[in-house]
């Protein structure tokens, strides 16, 4: 009896050491790019069977030709970059230009290595984009993960409008969603 109750509080141990850790996060995998991420709750596919993961914050009442980002809304995206480069730094230049002045944020966050399929270090970069004019701007804060793993580079890149409430939740979801992604040989 004894060795069972041992047995079955080590398969518990074991289970909680690989389970996500956030209870009720939905599993995407893609076939087509290798690669899989754990997004939160309540959040929508944006662009299924695309081989890339496109979630909302919003439904589908709430959508405006496709991607159109409401107020209080924000989407995350995950995937293979798509920029020029053979490093991370290559990568980010590049995904710059078009930025409204240099990022407001960039920086290096060093992970527990989350296995050898995990990113080992995330570079997180975080800008703003002006979606209307000069002299009315409409600015769309831009927050991106870069990672590299077995000399593929992949992003997780989250969008919402400046001004957002949700702002500090968001780039915690958007965070942890890129310390969920794992990168296949």
């Amino acid at each position: 009896m004894i060795a069972r109750r041992v047995a079955g509080l080590v398969i518990l141990w074991v289970g909680a050491l690989l389970a996500p850790q956030h209870y009720g996060w939905t599993h995407y995998v893609s076939a087509q790019h290798r690669f899989s991420a754990f997004y939160p709750p309540g959040w929508h596919l944006l662009t299924p069977d695309v081989g890339v993961l496109q979630v909302v914050n919003f439904p589908d009442s709430e959508r405006v030709g496709g991607t159109i980002i409401p107020p209080a809304g924000a989407i995350i995206t995950v995937g293979p970059t798509g920029y020029p480069g053979k490093t991370v730094n290559d990568v980010i230049v590049a995904s710059l230009v078009g930025a409204d002045g240099p990022p407001i944020l960039d920086q290096t966050i060093l992970t527990d290595g989350l296995g050898p399929d995990g990113c080992p270090a995330l570079h997180e970069v975080q800008t703003y984009l002006n979606l209307g004019s000069a002299t009315h701007p409409v600015l769309e804060r831009d927050t991106t993960y870069y990672c590299q793993v077995h000399g593929r580079i992949f992003t997780v890149n989250l969008e919402y409008f400046r001004g957002n409430r949700a702002a500090p939740m968001l780039e915690s979801l958007a965070r942890t969603v890129a310390t969920t992604l794992r990168i296949e040989k």
